[in-house]
Formats: C-alpha cells, sequence, structure tokens
C-alpha cells in the first residue's frame, strides 16, 4: 500500500523501485455480467476482467461523482487500448446499483422464488431471505456472483459449498434445500435461521465463562461432525456462525470448505501458485501459505481457538492492519499472542491452557481434532483436569477438592480445628518433660564422649607401631584420603625417634601416580561415551587434589574440565559418523550432558532421527515398507526379528512394526464393506511396536498358563500339533499376557494390539484390500491366508502362508484375533487420529482378520467382527506385542531417557 498525494503525478515505490503514475478513476458497470469495474480517467474503454467484454464509456453526467486519486499500471508500461462494442452508464451510487440488482433477481426468480430482501453476499454469493412457492417456506437464496459470465474455477467452488452443506445432517449446521441454475445463474437455497452472529449473541446476552464455554463445546462438536463427513470449513469466524433463538449455534458459508478425496483446488486452472483463501483474523499459520493441499482439519481446530480468544477477551489474539496484508500474513504465522488471562484477569489457567493449545503455530501441537477440544473443553466444565495442561499428582488432587468442596472445606475446617486445639494440649505437656529429658541427655552425653576419648586415645597408642602398616593397607584399598591423613598426623605428633619423618611426602607421592591413573580413565569413559560416569570421578578427583594438596593433579583436572564439553561431544560426533543413525547415543548425550553447548544441536539430531521413524508417507510398497522396518530397527539400535523367552524354553518369535499413518477402514466401497468399516479416516500409530510373527500357538500358551482350559483352545482334538493356533476367549488371552509381563526378565509389557495398531500391522503400508494388493483374484489370497476355500474345514499350523511385507504370517486368515479394544459399530465417526484406543466402555470386544472358516470378502485388512470377552470359538485367537516408546524428544525433562523396551 503507498500513500498518494492528491497533486502527485508519479509515485515510487520504496521496496520494488517501480515507478507508478497517479491518476483519477471512475466507477461503470458491465452490461453483460453486472461488475462493477474502475476506469482510469480519460480511458475511452475498460476490459471486463470477468467476462472479457470491451465496455466503452460515455461521456460523463454533470451529476458525477467526484474522482478520487488512485495508482495506475507502472509508468513504463502501455495504456491498453480497446474499440467500444456497447455503450454502458456511469453508476450514480451503491444503492441505485444494488436496487438494479434486486430487481434483477427478482424478475428472474419469479416462477420459484419471492424474494424479499438482501442478506449481504459472501465470497462467490449474493445472499437473500425468500419465500419458496412450492413447498411454502422462507429460505436462504444463495445466487452465484457473475452469474453465467462465471470463471470455471468460481462455478466449482460455488458447487462444492453446495455439495459440502448438502452432506452435512446436523442440528449445528445448516440444511441445503435446493441446487440448481436459472438462465444459466448457479444457486441454491439453505434453511432460514433467525438469529445473530456469536460474537453479537455473547455481547447482547453478556453470557458469563461457562456459558460461552458450552456455546463453543456446540459449535466444536458440529465442526467435528463435518470433518467426519469429509469437510474442511476453512472460514471460520463470528459473521459464519449464527445463533438462533434458542441460543443453539449454527454455522453457514462453507464457500472456502475443502471435501475429503476433492483435490480441484490442487489443479492449475483451481488456483493461482500461492493464493491465500480465507478470512486473515481466523486463519492458520499453515493457511497463509497458500498451499490449500498441505491443510486438514486442524486448521479449523486453530479457528475454533481465535474465535474462543475472541468471545472470552472480547479482542481478537492479533493485531491486524488491513493496509498491509503481507504484513498480517506474517503476523499470524510467527507472533505468539498475550495469554487471554492477561487480557482478561476472569480466565483462569485451565482455559488459558485449552485456548493457547489451539493457537500453536506447528499443527502436532493442537488438538488433533475438533472432538478432542469439545472434549477438554468439556472436562473443564466438569471441574475435571483438562489435558492441554501437564498432568502432575497435585494438579489431580487440586481438581478432586474442587469438585468436592461443598464436604471438603467444612471437614477439613473442623479438623483442623481440632488438630490445633490437640497440638496446643499435647506441646503443653511435653513441654517440662523435654525440658527434664534434656538434662539428662546432657549429663550422659558428657560421660559418653570422655569414653570415646579414652577409646580413642587407647587404640592409638596400640597402633602407633604398625603405622606405616596401616597406611599402606589404607592406599591398597584405594582409601587415599584416610591414609593422607593418617601419615600427616602421625608424622606431626610422633617423635623423630618413631621413624616418620617424610612419610606424608610419600603418601602424596603414591596418592599422586594413582590418582594419575585415575584420570586417564576419564578420557576413557569419555571415548566409550559413559559421560556421567566420567564428570562424577573428574569432580571426585578434583576434590580430593584440593583436600590433599596436589597441585600437579588438581591443574590436570582444571585442563581436563575446560575440555570436557568439547571430548563429550568429539566422542558422540565420531560415534554417530561410525553408526550413521542412532538415537541412544543421541538420548544418553541429551540425558548425561544437559548443558553441554552442542546440546542443542544434538536434540535437532535427534528429532530428526525420530521423525524420521514416526512419520511415514502413506501408501507405501512392500520395499519400502522394509526399509522403514530396517531404519526403524538401526535408528533405535534394535532387531528387526526378537525372540522373547517363554518358561520352559519355549520362545515366541516377534517382529519389529514401525510406527506411521494410514487411512484406516474402508470408504464404502467394494465386496464385504460394512458400515462400522466407514468413515475411512486418518490414523497416527505414534510409536513403534513388537507384534508376534504369528498367533499364539498351544505350545506357547501351555509354556506360559500350564494348560488350555478347553479343547476348543486347541483348534480341535486334544491331539493336535502343539504348533495350532490356540482358541481362548479374551479374558484368557489377556491374561496369557498378563502373565508374560511379570515373568520376563526383560521387563516388558506384554498386551493384545489395538485395532488400528493391528491393521496398521496387516496392511504393511499398503492401500489395497489386502496388504498383497487387490489383484490376483484367489489365487495370492491362497499364498497368505488359510479361509473357507483351502483351510479343509480346520484351523492349520501357523507360518505356513507367505508373510506381508513386515514378516508377519496368517493377518489375513486361519484364526479371527482379539484385539484390546471394545467393540462400537460407529466408533470411528468419533476415532481420535493419534493412537486410538476404541471406546472406554462397551459389551462385546473387537475381533480383526478373518478365520479358516470365512470367505474372501472376510479376510480384508478393514474387515472387524465382535464377540462377547467370555467367548470361546475355534476360530476365536490372538497375537501380542508391546511397544517401543520414544518419548525422550517429546518430553524434555532434566534426568529424563529415552525409554525403548526390549532388547
Amino acid at each position: 500500500p503507498l500513500d498518494v498525494e492528491t497533486k502527485a503525478q508519479f509515485l515510487k515505490c520504496n521496496e520494488c523501485s517501480n515507478e507508478f503514475r497517479v491518476c483519477t478513476e471512475k466507477g461503470v458497470v458491465c452490461p453483460g455480467c453486472g461488475s462493477v469495474l474502475t476506469a482510469p480517467e480519460g480511458a475511452s474503454a475498460v476490459l471486463c476482467g470477468h467476462c472479457r467484454e470491451r465496455v466503452s464509456l460515455t461521456p460523463e453526467p454533470p451529476s458525477r461523482p467526484a474522482t478520487t486519486p488512485s495508482i495506475s499500471l507502472p509508468a513504463d508500461e502501455p495504456e491498453e487500448e480497446a474499440e467500444a462494442h456497447e455503450e454502458t452508464s456511469v453508476i450514480e451510487s451503491p444503492r441505485d446499483y444494488e436496487e438494479d440488482r434486486l430487481q434483477a433477481m427478482r424478475v428472474e426468480f419469479a416462477d420459484r422464488y419471492e424474494i424479499i430482501e438482501p442478506l449481504g453476499h459472501g465470497g462467490m454469493g449474493a445472499i437473500y431471505k425468500a419465500r419458496q412457492k412450492q413447498p411454502q417456506r422462507v429460505v436462504v437464496l444463495k445466487v452465484m456472483l457473475h452469474g453465467r459470465f462465471a470463471s470455471p474455477r468460481y462455478r466449482v467452488r460455488f458447487e462444492r459449498e453446495a455439495q459440502a452443506v448438502a452432506r452435512l445432517k446436523h442440528p449445528g449446521i445448516v440444511s441445503v434445500y435446493e441446487y440448481g441454475e436459472v438462465n444459466g445463474q448457479p444457486y441454491f437455497t439453505m434453511e432460514y435461521v433467525e438469529g445473530c452472529d456469536v460474537k453479537q449473541y455473547v455481547l447482547r446476552h453478556k453470557l458469563d465463562k461457562r456459558r460461552t464455554c458450552e456455546l463453543v463445546v456446540k459449535i466444536a462438536r458440529a465442526v467435528a461432525y463435518a470433518h467426519q463427513r469429509g469437510v474442511i470449513h476453512r472460514d471460520l469466524k463470528p459473521n459464519n456462525i449464527l445463533v438462533d433463538g434458542e441460543g443453539n449455534p449454527r454455522l453457514l458459508d462453507f464457500g472456502l470448505a475443502r471435501l475429503a478425496g476433492d483435490y480441484t483446488e490442487d489443479q492449475p486452472h483451481m488456483t493461482e501458485a500461492g493464493e491465500v483463501m480465507g478470512t486473515p483474523s481466523y486463519m492458520s499459520p499453515e493457511q497463509t501459505l497458500g498451499r490449500p493441499e498441505e491443510m486438514d482439519i486442524r486448521a479449523d481446530v486453530y479457528s475454533i481457538g481465535v474465535l474462543f480468544y475472541e468471545l472470552v477477551t472480547h479482542k481478537l489474539p492479533y493485531r491486524i492492519d488491513r493496509s498491509r496484508p503481507l504484513e498480517t500474513l506474517r503476523i499470524i504465522r510467527e507472533y505468539v499472542p498475550k495469554r487471554p488471562s492477561a487480557v482478561n484477569s476472569k480466565i483462569d489457567g485451565d482455559l488459558d491452557s485449552i485456548i493457547m493449545k489451539c493457537l500453536e503455530k506447528e499443527r502436532d501441537l493442537r488438538y488433533q481434532s475438533a472432538v478432542e477440544l469439545s472434549e477438554d473443553v468439556g472436562r473443564y466444565l466438569r471441574g475435571q483436569p483438562v489435558e492441554a495442561r501437564p498432568s502432575t499428582t497435585f494438579y489431580h488432587f487440586r481438581k478432586l477438592l474442587w469438585r468436592h468442596r461443598g464436604f471438603v472445606v467444612p471437614v477439613l475446617g473442623l479438623i483442623l480445628t481440632l488438630t490445633a486445639l490437640t497440638a496446643i494440649f499435647i506441646w503443653r505437656l511435653a513441654a517440662a518433660e523435654r525440658q527434664a529429658r534434656y538434662s539428662a541427655l546432657e549429663a550422659r552425653m558428657a560421660t559418653q564422649r570422655a569414653g570415646q576419648v579414652k577409646e580413642q586415645l587407647v587404640s592409638f597408642i596400640m597402633d602407633l607401631q604398625n603405622v606405616r602398616a596401616k597406611v599402606d593397607g589404607l592406599l591398597d584399598e584405594g582409601d587415599w584420603e584416610e591414609a593422607h591423613r593418617i601419615a600427616s598426623f602421625a608424622e606431626q605428633q610422633l617423635p623423630t625417634e618413631a621413624g616418620l619423618a617424610g612419610l606424608t611426602a610419600e603418601v602424596q607421592a603414591i596418592i599422586s601416580t594413582h590418582a594419575a591413573d585415575e584420570a586417564r580413565k576419564v578420557n576413557e569413559l569419555v571415548r566409550q561415551m559413559h559421560f556421567r560416569d566420567a564428570r562424577s570421578l573428574m569432580r571426585r578427583l578434583t576434590e580430593m587434589a584440593t583436600r590433599l594438596d596436589l597441585p600437579a593433579l588438581a591443574h590436570r583436572m582444571e585442563r581436563a574440565a575446560a575440555t570436557f564439553d568439547e571430548a563429550c561431544w568429539q566422542s558422540l560426533f565420531s560415534y554417530i559418523q561410525q553408526n550413521n543413525r542412532s538415537a541412544r547415543a543421541l538420548e544418553r548425550f541429551l540425558v548425561e550432558c544437559p548443558g553441554n553447548g552442542h546440546a542443542r544441536e544434538a536434540r535437532g539430531l535427534y528429532e530428526k532421527l525420530i521423525g524420521s521413524i514416526r512419520f511415514t508417507r502413506w501408501p507405501f510398497d512392500a520395499a519400502e515398507a522394509q526399509r522403514n522396518q530396517r531404519l526403524t530397527a538401526q535408528v533405535l539400535e534394535l532387531e528387526v526379528r526378537y525372540e522373547l523367552e517363554l518358561p520352559g524354553g519355549a520362545t515366541l518369535d516377534m517382529v519389529l512394526v514401525p510406527a506411521g499413518e494410514f487411512l484406516m477402514g474402508s470408504s464404502g466401497e467394494g465386496e464385504g464393506s460394512n458400515a462400522d468399516q466407514e468413515p475411512q479416516h486418518a490414523v497416527r500409530i505414534r510409536n513403534p511396536l513388537y507384534m508376534s510373527r504369528t498367533e499364539i500357538t498351544r505350545g506357547q500358551f501351555e509354556a506360559v498358563m500350564g494348560t488350555v482350559s478347553s479343547d476348543e483352545g486347541s483348534g480341535g482334538p486334544p491331539g493336535r500339533s502343539r504348533s495350532m493356533p490356540v482358541a481362548v476367549s479374551w479374558e484368557e488371552a489377556r491374561l496369557f499376557c498378563d502373565r508374560l509381563s511379570q515373568r520376563n526378565k526383560d521387563g516388558l509389557a506384554i498386551r493384545l494390539p489395538t485395532e488400528a495398531e493391528w491393521e496398521h500391522a496387516c496392511r504393511a503400508g499398503a492401500d489395497a484390500l489386502y496388504s498383497f494388493g487387490s489383484d490376483g483374484g484367489t489365487e495370492r489370497l491362497t499364498d497368505h491366508a488359510w479361509y473357507g476355500a483351502n483351510s479343509q474345514g480346520a484351523p492349520q499350523p501357523v507360518g505356513l502362508k507367505g508373510p506381508n511385507p513386515w514378516g508377519l504370517h496368517d493377518m489375513h486368515g486361519n484364526m479371527l484375533e482379539w484385539c484390546r479394544d471394545w467393540y462400537e459399530a460407529r466408533y470411528y465417526l468419533t476415532s481420535l487420529v493419534q493412537d486410538p484406543g476404541g471406546p472406554e466402555t462397551g459389551t462385546h470386544r473387537a475381533l480383526r482378520g478373518g478365520s479358516w472358516s470365512d470367505g474372501p470378502d472376510e479376510l480384508r485388512s478393514a474387515y472387524r467382527k465382535a464377540a462377547r470377552p467370555e467367548s470361546i470359538r475355534p476360530t476365536y485367537g490372538f497375537r501380542v506385542c508391546f511397544e517401543v516408546i520414544a518419548d525422550y524428544a517429546e518430553r524434555p525433562t532434566p534426568g529424563a531417557a529415552l525409554r525403548v523396551s526390549g532388547p
């Protein structure tokens, strides 16, 4: 933006040095599409940017409005000449133009709607209050700007808004009634809502903090519903949220919404490079970059956070200067707003933390969905601990007391009163007794001290003859300071005739020799990357050199201390060069050298390594899956295969399953797809884990549990092979995990996998029906699974069929496998993004994988079944897992370490 003086003829930009000519402008209306155009003073014609018509300019009438200064094209560019094709008129006033447009709309839609009044306009359409003639009802009529002359890009966006709202049926979202065209003019109608926008509603009704939070919960639930139906709003602001007469918020204006799987915005004809869409005040940092393909539901979470901030403080988190758009976008990306409590002192710490978590610049630090946000605000309203604040015992205890304050406060007051009275009474009774005991104690202590001095004197006199032998013994035992003390005392106190002259100097020389050897151990410990032990030894030698007056050792330790941090870093750097990907060495350095000058560089390397194994691009082929598996093992210094020892010499072969992201469930297409597999949704498994290579066999189960509770547990008669999969109930499978966790020497927490972990492990990067793809028919399925067509009506020994890319056998057949989750048919509608663990309660437990008696459609990666936890069937088996947890980089605390369960 440039400031223009009225009399100036030319203006130079201080940023780009381009020179501009200052001219005056006038407004004209394009007769083709009705667009308002701006024409330079003196121009004979102007080109319409919407319908591309050349519009001639008539001489200005005497009553034309005064022209205003503006900036035209750069002075060195030629003006475009155009011939007049049609006559047009100068706009007399915006009011006249709007009235003409309203009359035109009433004529155009007269057959179907009676247009009552204009309500305004959005980014792409004009909005009118209208009365539909059949059926009779009041509706909102939205007509696309520029009508039939609109560009294909605006038509697609206008149609997409109608599609987005039409797929949403929720009391918190306005409904679409009809979509169509009249004389080439696209339009759609929506439910008419009497009310005001949410900001006006809060101010008008003077809502307190609690009622405002309840309103935000309703908004977040409506947004979450849209997300679950694959719609991202991308323009949440007060004007797009109406509150009806009953106090219920209603979302509208999905003009910038994005549909799941709709990447039309990424095509060249849909958007210009770097085009930023949305309202700046409510944009998320990633939205300001103009890359719509990188945006997800967390952008809406950020916008809700800005709205929440504004409703409780009556101010926006940023100062927005609309005359400087680029500066505005930079502020949103970089500026950290004040905490709401700094603006409104009535806001407490919990609500502060909830809002600030919504406004995190990094998407991974925000709430991962509107569901998480609404649940956390709900916990706040119920007085429970919120997830936005660090979880501590004191915090949970304080919230517990606050929820039960009506009972706790009077009881606590009574207890304190009784305690105080009792303490005063006891103190007075004990005062006299203490005085008497003190006098008796003084007398006894004096007698004991005299006896101790006498005993020490006698002992010392008896040991005088063996001073040298005693000193030599202490030196050999490594008790150097005691040897030095005895030698120094004996040399000073005994006469020359005792022959102890120079004993202290001899002892110091011996200690110096031994200490030099110990000093060399410091360097050796650093080379072995035992940084904490090296620092402890160096500190001990330094203190001893000071106490025993050993200047050479003291000087050596000073030099070692001066270069200690750099030596530690060089040792680590050398190790990293030899072992290119090692998170273990980096985490040891971060834990044992927290104050090292290279700690920040080490933390960056560590987080980069952990990120490389945690966030993988999905889908990927078998070769990439195995590379991810090897990379995870290399970074965490683990083995891809791990043999877990069982009682009695039996073993359980475990396979490393990398962390990563994938789309869980089914899109609803193909045979075998059920409603409980929908919608397909993004899930992130944040930590690698080890999973048993095959289903648990009868032999492995008996090694841990001693016996199988039922003949059904062997998959057949009692004489079947110990390599047959065991068939047990969910409760028996859980008991097996608990007992194995208690008995294994490595202290591993063995458990059943969650549904998300099971499907992630089964797919191994594939987005097809099976882990090996969707083609090949039953031939490829026969190579990987036992099912109704090839099992001969019974389960088969484990591990005979081909594995998936990660080395897991029988994931698509042989036995249905118990998962840890409770089963709920519509759980995917509310599932979390990160490590979902299923519903909190239920009556049935989830089963995955298909069995020897099932058909091909029931062996799909996304297929789900359920049974009661106590049920035992010949088709119910299980496999186990344990996590490899890497959380140091996320929660850096002094003394914390990377916890890796397993080898």
